[in-house]
C-alpha cells in the first residue's frame, strides 16, 4: 500500500470517529453550507434541509447554532417543523434572541388554527419582554375571538405594540378601531402612531366597502321587488 493511499485510509478514520456536525449533515442531502446562517441569509428554497434542521434543533449545540437553526425554519414551507419548534419555545430562556427565532419561526409555519390556545399562552407572556411580538404578528392568521381579544391588549403594551398595529391592520375587525385611535394619538413613537391611523383608516375603507356593497340588497328591501 503507497503513502498517498495510506494518508487517505487514515484520514477516513479520523473522519469517521469525528462528532456529527450540522453542516456535515446538510452536505449529506445536498446542501452545502459553511454555516446556518447561509440559509437564514438565502432567498432560495432549501427543502432537502428540513427534515435536517428538525433533526437538529433539539440538540443543536451553542446559542448561535440553535437560533440559526430556529432561523433557517422561519419559512412558511417548513411547516413540519411546528411541533418540533412549539416543543423548543418554553425551554428558551425568557427574553433572549433565541426566544424570539423560535416565535418568528413558530409564527411562519403556524396555520392559523392548529394548538392556538399554547399560541395565544405564548403571545401573551410578559416574561419574554417582547421576544414575543412575532407571535402576536402571527395572529393575523386567526380568526377566532380569543385572538383578537389578545391583539387588543398587544396594542396597550409597548413591547407588542407595534406587532399588534401590523396584524390587525391585515384582519381589518371593527372591534380594534377604538383602541387602535387611542394609539394613533398617544403613542410615544411617531412611526408607531402613523402604523397605528393607518391600521384604522384600513378598517374604516373596508365598513365602508362592504356597506356600498350591501346597498343594492337594502334598497331592494325598501323598495320592495321591481315590476
Amino acid at each position: 500500500m503507497g503513502f498517498a493511499e495510506a494518508t487517505r485510509r487514515v484520514k477516513s478514520w479520523f473522519s469517521a470517529q469525528a462528532e456529527p456536525t450540522l453542516e456535515g449533515d446538510l452536505a449529506a442531502v445536498g446542501v452545502h453550507v459553511e454555516s446556518v446562517y447561509d440559509l437564514v441569509n438565502t432567498a432560495a428554497r432549501y427543502d432537502a434541509a428540513v427534515p435536517v434542521l428538525i433533526k437538529w434543533l433539539p440538540i443543536a449545540t451553542g446559542f448561535n447554532e440553535k437560533e440559526g437553526v430556529a432561523r433557517a425554519l422561519a419559512v412558511p414551507w417548513a411547516s413540519e417543523a411546528f411541533p418540533a419548534l412549539m416543543a423548543e419555545y418554553p425551554l428558551a430562556a425568557p427574553g433572549t434572541a433565541l426566544q424570539g427565532a423560535l416565535g418568528l419561526a413558530i409564527g411562519a409555519t403556524w396555520d392559523g388554527v392548529t394548538r392556538e390556545p399554547e399560541i395565544l399562552e405564548f403571545a401573551t407572556d410578559v416574561s419574554a419582554e417582547g421576544q414575543q411580538g412575532f407571535l402576536v404578528y402571527a395572529l393575523y392568521k386567526s380568526r377566532t375571538d380569543e385572538s383578537m381579544q389578545v391583539l387588543i391588549d398587544a396594542l396597550r403594551d409597548p413591547n407588542t405594540a407595534e406587532s399588534a398595529v401590523r396584524a390587525l391592520r391585515i384582519r381589518r375587525d371593527v372591534r380594534a378601531r377604538a383602541e387602535l385611535a387611542v394609539l394613533a394619538n398617544a403613542a410615544p413613537r411617531a412611526d408607531l402612531r402613523r402604523r397605528a391611523n393607518a391600521a384604522g383608516a384600513a378598517i374604516a375603507t373596508q365598513q365602508v366597502s362592504a356597506s356600498v356593497a350591501h346597498q343594492p340588497y337594502q334598497q331592494a328591501v325598501v323598495n320592495g321587488p321591481q315590476a
